[in-house]
């Protein structure tokens, strides 16, 4: 099974990635700079490119500004 890692240079998504690959899983890990998860045509590109429909996508992007995103 192909999983597409969303926030992958981050904490969580790198633990994830690591997590994932030795256990036989084969991970597609994306930054935020690869994928714009607020971009419905980046996120559906990164699908595509990473060949996951029917597979699996985990989305570990978070807002890394604490106070601007409890005002947003």
């Amino acid at each position: 099974m192909r999983v597409l890692v969303l926030g992958g240079g981050g904490l969580l998504g790198k633990a994830f990635g690591r997590m994932y690959v030795p256990n036989n899983g084969d991970a597609v890990c994306l930054n935020r700079h690869d994928c714009d998860v607020t971009s419905v045509p980046d996120v559906a590109k990164a699908m595509d490119m990473a060949a996951v429909p029917g597979d699996v996508v985990v989305n570990c992007a978070t807002a890394g500004l604490v106070d601007y995103a409890e005002k947003n």
